[in-house]
């Protein structure tokens, strides 16, 4: 198995202006803009790391040489599968049509799944090595009022303690309890 990231949002789901209202930091002053941006950003990619989630919308592609009757999608929430492809031995691609499966999200916190429909059979494995492609979308949404408001606490905590704590890569308690309460198991 093999997962690489399509495409990830630039949307930020903390503003600068909210992030510098919640830093205490005057509007006027923009010294630390481009800082506190930077923070943003690289907390929100720690949380996703750690906890293994897409917090706003993003593309995946998962590489598999084999199947089953169910493939899990890591990075929940799904959002929609956008294309199933299966490359055979000249690596002629054809693609799975969504008649053949069934898509489930059982919740946000788990990886949605692909489900072969009973009357369907298709190839269990290929011979050239992650010859099977899904690519699909997951997160909470496009928007940042989207994202549980306790993750998006759990951000502004970060980057609070690293603006205060220039250098450090400690995560403070309280952010820490959320990334594990939305950490997901594989």
């Amino acid at each position: 198995m093999k997962l690489s990231l399509g495409a990830r949002s630039a949307t930020k789901i903390v503003t600068t202006a909210e992030m510098k209202e919640f830093l205490k930091v005057d509007t006027l002053i923009t010294a630390d803009d481009t800082l506190i941006d930077n923070l943003v950003k690289g907390a929100m990619i720690e949380f996703e790391e750690y906890a293994r989630i897409a917090l706003l919308t993003q593309t995946w592609n998962l590489y598999l040489d084999k199947i089953g009757q169910k493939i899990e999608l890591p990075r929940p929430p799904l959002q929609t599968v956008e294309h199933f492809y299966w490359y055979d031995e000249n690596y002629t691609k054809t693609e799975m049509t969504a008649a053949l499966y069934l898509t489930r999200v059982l919740s946000a916190a788990e990886p949605g799944y692909i489900l072969r429909k009973p009357s369907v059979s298709w190839e269990v494995y290929t011979t050239n090595g992650d010859g099977i492609k899904i690519e699909y979308t997951a997160g909470f949404g496009a928007a940042a009022s989207a994202v549980p408001q306790d993750i998006i606490e759990a951000i502004m905590s970060i980057v609070a303690w690293r603006y205060e704590n220039r250098g450090s890569k400690e995560i403070p308690g309280n952010a820490q309890a959320v990334m594990d309460r939305y950490k997901v198991y594989y």
